[in-house]
């Protein structure tokens, strides 16, 4: 019996890339692996056509949709991308914010209010400095360049007094935050005033020992992406989800074992990239910072959860056992 074609979209990653070079292999699936440097493309992709049976998706949108109606497909306990993101806050040197607490009554930027990224970043204020989303005016816009339709783009906090606006069309978060328009902005990037500007700097200049700590005390490693499936091709053929988390469990195998711990030669161009396995092996149980199945990611997607409901975005809580596939 042949191999069933299926075509997935995927980022470039590590943990990955063996399927996409087909040194791993989906049992009974003749996998084709398109991969693109944008997950907003990939997301785009995945919810306005059809042309991949499987992708990327992120993991906010998921949940979101999922507590208001059924979204046309099925999610496995896979999570490509992660990411700490106390690095991600940025603020104008001149807008009196001392500490975090400080950002309460401040105008914040923000790409898109639901996305995952932002989702994390508002859930850890809450909880470690009592800055509420309610406390905050939020801002709408692109980063470096004006703001272009995102699938999150109709999905707005419900029953919260929560308000987000919007900056002009035709203007940058970057370029409103150096000006002093906005007192802060956070997301997925770095804004360009970074480092061309005067006036803006990170809220948490040490973010490297911030986002440790914030680790060791909560075991979260924020998940930001998950791996869906088109529902109508699962309902047909239901093994072809056991086959594809298999692959993408063993593909990471590979990746984490073998490849990063290789001392005769470095797989990455990062100078100390040893160093930073032997941080992430000291760091992380087992060594793995990038567990998939639901029972290693549970804590992280209660945490999760919690905070879009906390945001106005889930309209209902819901079990993690409903959402995702139940793989270990």
């Amino acid at each position: 019996m042949a191999n069933i074609p299926i075509k997935m979209a995927c980022g470039p990653y590590d943990r990955t890339e063996p399927l996409r070079d087909k040194s791993v292999l989906a049992e009974g699936i003749d996998l084709t692996y398109d991969s693109y440097q944008s997950p907003q493309d990939i997301f785009m992709m995945m919810v306005t056509k059809d042309d991949y049976h499987m992708g990327e998706l992120s993991c906010s949108y998921f949940m979101t949709r999922s507590s208001q109606e059924e979204v046309p497909f099925v999610a496995l306990p896979v999570f490509p991308s992660r990411v700490f993101r106390h690095s991600y806050i940025y603020i104008n040197k001149n807008a009196d914010i001392k500490t975090p607490a400080d950002l309460k009554g401040k105008r914040i930027g923000v790409p898109v209010f639901s996305m995952t990224a932002a989702v994390w970043i508002r859930g850890f204020l809450q909880d470690d400095f009592g800055v509420r989303s309610e406390d905050v005016l939020w801002l709408e816009g692109g980063i470096n360049k004006p703001r272009v339709p995102h699938i999150l783009d109709n999905v707005h906090p419900v029953g919260k007094a929560i308000t987000v606006d919007a900056i002009p069309n035709e203007s940058t978060l970057s370029d409103e935050l150096e000006k002093g328009n906005l007192d802060a902005i956070i997301g997925a990037d770095i804004p360009d005033s970074f480092h061309d500007g005067k006036n803006v700097v990170r809220l948490f200049p040490n973010y490297h020992e911030t986002e440790k700590d914030y680790f060791q005390r909560t075991g979260v490693y924020p998940i930001m992406h998950t791996v869906v499936i088109r529902r109508p091709l699962y309902n047909e053929q239901p093994w072809i989800a056991e086959s594809v988390y298999n692959a993408l469990v063993e593909a990471k195998k590979q990746v984490l074992g073998p490849q990063l711990h290789y001392r005769g030669s470095q797989k990455t161009m990062l100078p100390w990239q040893l160093e930073a396995v032997e941080e992430m092996d000291a760091l992380f149980p087992g060594g793995d910072p990038w567990p998939y199945g639901l029972e290693r990611n549970r804590s992280t997607l209660d945490t999760l959860q919690r905070h879009l409901l906390d945001q106005g975005l889930m309209t209902r809580p819901m079990p993690l056992d409903d959402l995702f596939l139940p793989f270990n």
